[in-house]
């Protein structure tokens, strides 16, 4: 037998019935009852945390019927940025004509609160309903709430974007920000011509790297050109330039630009990387040392062989360069010089 205080009835069959208690709400909503509906509502906010996709139309039609600002941020709240799509913008805009739009947007704010931001892998999905969503906030006149929402995605992405050309291993950065690159066209796509701007801008200072998320983004892109994309065409031509104008690398130019921690092991490593001529290095060192100067190398995909010889006191780190710093830079210059007679061609 479980009993529970008749003031409670309601919370209790909630608690253990998240779809059920949202149906109970609209009932009474329909009916009227708009009273017992708020206070029903405010009762969930002890346990009405982290609710699935499949709850959020049904919560959202609940906060534009209570017409109360506090039971209807308690229903509302428990949900994720990435759960928006464009069937939910008649409810954001009608909760932005009850409640204003500068509630609305700090509601879908915690939505994205730092520790709920969206996971990565929910990324792709986000910004393939951007755009659909935000035409239709934009259809039912909340172009406020389509800024903000878009406002939010670019902070996520501007953070990955960010993680990304801090990646020191050239291929773990090109990957990552490779797959950037469709979800950044999307936001750019829904993006006003303000916020389209901005990002055109922020994307300027990068460094060099940039081109693996430039050629991405502007490859992915599915609507006529933007104003912000031509910018972003324009910027991304004159990198391409400049990598694929460079000459090849003469063949006996062994040097390796690389800066490490700054310690002294780094030191010396960088000293023996920027040798245009010696190719091996012999180094006495012990076991931490050793571990360090590993790390450095496999952190950076530096093209070296390097191995211990096991034999006096310390041990000896060798270390050898390999042909594999012609191919990467060989293959870099190739791919640059694609890319760039691709872009020539598509936007002239």
């Amino acid at each position: 037998m479980v009993i529970w205080p008749r003031e409670r009835a309601f919370a209790a069959r909630a608690e253990a019935g998240s779809a059920g208690a949202m149906q109970a709400l609209l009932e009474r909503i329909d009916a009227g009852e708009l009273e017992g509906a708020r206070t029903d509502a405010a009762s969930l906010e002890p346990f009405w945390t982290n609710r699935g996709p499949d709850l959020l139309r049904p919560s959202l039609q609940v906060a534009v019927g209570l017409a109360d600002a506090a039971g209807t941020r308690v229903v509302a709240a428990p949900f994720r940025l990435e759960m928006l799509a464009a069937g939910h913008a008649p409810l954001l805009a009608a909760l932005a004509r009850a409640y204003g739009d500068p509630w609305v947007l700090e509601l879908i704010g915690s939505w994205n609160s730092p520790n709920r931001s969206v996971a990565p892998d929910q990324l792709t999905c986000v910004s393939e309903n951007l755009l659909p969503l935000c035409r239709t906030l934009r259809q039912h006149s909340a172009d406020p709430i389509a800024d903000g929402i878009t406002g939010l995605v670019w902070e996520s992405l501007w953070n990955r974007i960010e993680r990304g050309m801090d990646q020191r291993h050239p291929t773990q950065r090109r990957e990552y920000l490779g797959d950037l690159g469709e979800p950044l066209a999307r936001e750019l796509e829904a993006a006003s011509d303000t916020l389209g701007a901005e990002i055109a801008e922020s994307l300027q200072p990068l460094g060099e790297a940039a081109v693996e998320l430039l050629v991405p983004v502007l490859r992915a892109f599915r609507l006529p050109p933007t104003q912000a994309k031509i910018s972003i065409a324009h910027d991304c031509r004159a990198r391409l330039a400049v990598i694929a104008g460079r000459p090849a690398r003469a063949a006996n130019d062994w040097s390796i630009p690389w800066t490490g921690c700054g310690c002294g092991r780094c030191e010396r490593l960088a000293g023996f990387l920027a040798s245009p001529s010696e190719r091996t290095h012999e180094w006495p060192l012990a076991k931490l040392g050793r571990q360090h100067i590993h790390q450095q190398i496999d952190a950076a995909g530096l093209p070296l062989q390097h191995s211990t010889r096991r034999k006096g006191s310390p041990y000896t780190l060798v270390i050898k360069k390999t042909d594999e710093l012609f191919r990467q830079e060989d293959l870099a210059l190739r791919q640059a010089q694609s890319d760039l007679a691709w872009l020539i061609a598509t936007f002239g």
